[in-house]
Parts: structure tokens; sequence; C-alpha cells
């Protein structure tokens, strides 16, 4: 009698790990793929704030705006990124004012066929130093003028 209760036990913990295992593994997969996802849109954005920075203050001479620097630096981030994945789309415009990147791509999905997609738009003013330094001395004489 002892040795039929033994076997309802052993099979009753094959059917629980029957339910459960697929059950784990699938929020496993799931985890590993947010997180290649996050992952994957802060390096691009860290990327595409550097380019813009970067194109920015090079580009101050150029007669492009540094719209050339710019897709430089983004093309070194691109070869530096970790991980394997799809090719990206990016968009570089520049003007006398500002320097904009755009970024989209997917994730190579974990899970199958469930695509992660992002974009990443950083815009970058350009700043005259001269002038934001000539205020800031003209604020600096009116207060010491009080």
């Amino acid at each position: 009698m002892k040795k039929i209760q033994d076997r309802k036990v052993q099979a009753s913990i094959t059917v629980e790990a029957v339910l459960v295992v697929p059950l784990v593994l699938m929020v496993i997969f799931l985890l590993l793929s947010l997180i290649f996802y996050i992952h994957e849109r802060i390096w691009y954005t860290c990327a595409a704030y550097e380019a813009a920075l970067r194109g920015v203050s090079m580009g101050r001479t150029d007669s492009d705006y540094g719209k050339e620097e710019t897709s430089l630096r983004l093309g070194e981030r691109e070869e530096a990124y970790p991980l394997p994945g799809r090719e990206i789309q990016k968009e570089v415009t520049a003007s006398e004012k500002k320097i904009e990147v755009e970024i989209s791509g997917s994730v190579l999905p974990v899970t199958g066929n469930l695509p992660l997609e992002y974009q990443v738009a950083v815009s970058a003013a350009r700043r005259n130093p001269t002038q934001i330094i000539r205020r800031i001395r003209n604020v600096k004489a009116l207060l010491e003028a009080e």
C-alpha cells in the first residue's frame, strides 16, 4: 500500500513540474529580451548624445555645421557596440542653430517572433559662448552696482 502512495506523490511532482517549468522559462526569456532592449536603447541614446555634442563643438567653423563629424562619431560608437544586432538606421541633420540625430533599430528577439523596436531622437543646440559670457558679466556688473 505504501508503494502506491509513493508513486502518486512522484506523479504529482512530475505534473507540477510540467506546468511550472515552461512558465518559469518563458518568464526568464521575456526578462532577457527586455534587458537586451533596454541595454541597446540606452547604448544608442548615449551614442546619439555624444555624437550630437561632438558635432556641435567641432562644427563651429565647418561649412556642413558638424554633420560629418557627428556621422563619424556615430559610426565609431556603432562599431564599439558589444552585442551583435541588426543594422540601425541613422539620420543626422545639421543647421546653423542645432544638430539633430535620429536612430532607430530593433533588438534581436530571444523569444522568437517578438520584435522590440526603438527610436531615439536627440538634438543639441549651438551656443555662442562669447555672448553668454558677456551676459553673465553684465548681470554681475548690475548686481555689484546695486
